[in-house]
C-alpha cells in the first residue's frame, strides 16, 4: 500500500514537471519574464518531491537498484537544472535589455 501510494505520487509529480517545464519554455519564448521566478520555484519544488519520493521508492522496493535510480534522478536533476538556468538567463537578459 505504501509502496503504491509513493509510486503514485511519483508519477504524479513526473507529470507536474513536464506542465511546468512545458510553462517555462513557453514564457521564455514568449519572454514572459514576470513568470520566470514563479516557475522556477516551482520547479525546484516539484524536483524535491520527484527526489524525495524516488529516494522512497528504493528504499520500499529492495528489487530496485539504487545506482540506476541514481542516475535517473541525476538525468532528471540535469533537465531541472538546465531549465533553471534558461529562466535565470532569460531573467537576466530581460533585466538588462529593459
Amino acid at each position: 500500500m505504501t509502496y503504491a501510494f509513493v509510486l503514485a505520487a511519483h508519477i504524479f509529480a513526473a507529470c507536474a514537471t513536464v506542465a511546468i517545464i512545458g510553462g517555462a519554455l513557453f514564457a521564455l519564448v514568449k519572454h514572459k519574464a514576470h513568470l520566470y521566478k514563479r516557475i522556477g520555484v516551482a520547479l525546484a519544488a516539484i524536483a524535491l518531491i520527484q527526489t524525495i519520493s524516488g529516494a522512497l521508492l528504493v528504499a520500499l522496493a529492495p528489487e530496485l537498484s539504487a545506482l540506476k535510480v541514481g542516475l535517473h534522478l541525476l538525468a532528471y536533476l540535469g533537465v531541472c537544472l538546465f531549465v533553471e538556468g534558461l529562466l535565470v538567463v532569460g531573467a537576466r537578459s530581460k533585466q538588462w535589455t529593459s
